[in-house]
């Protein structure tokens, strides 16, 4: 199924996509999009989409990718993986860990971890 195929079959599909990145406080437009992505059919591949695409906002399958406790672990690993590939080109070229950590939008400190776990 394309990207396309699977959002054409979307039970979100023609709702107000407001209600998909809510304000944190607005937990009714949360449950109604919590609501509306459990009957969806393409649930699955709308977080696989969210994890492929490293989303890190909104509602996508059901789930608030705004919140890194409650996104899927699949995705948190997927982003882990692909920081620390980043992180060890980048130290190879000779950058350092605060340019480094510039160029990708993470802390030092995690830059260190990252590193260290290499």
């Amino acid at each position: 199924m394309t990207e396309q195929d699977w959002r054409d079959s979307a039970a979100c599909r023609g709702h107000d996509p407001e209600l998909w990145f809510p304000d944190i406080k607005e937990r009714l437009a949360q449950a109604q999009a919590k609501a509306i992505c459990a009957a969806c059919p393409v649930r699955a591949a709308c977080g696989e989409w969210a994890d492929e695409s490293r989303q890190r906002f909104g509602i996508w399958a059901g789930v608030d990718y705004s919140n890194p406790r409650t996104r899927p672990a699949r995705a948190r690993r997927t982003q882990t993986s692909e920081y620390r590939e980043s992180v060890t080109s980048l130290s190879r070229v000779g950058l350092t860990a605060r340019q480094i950590s510039n160029q990708l939008g993470i802390s030092e400190r995690q830059v260190t971890r990252l590193r260290a776990s290499a």
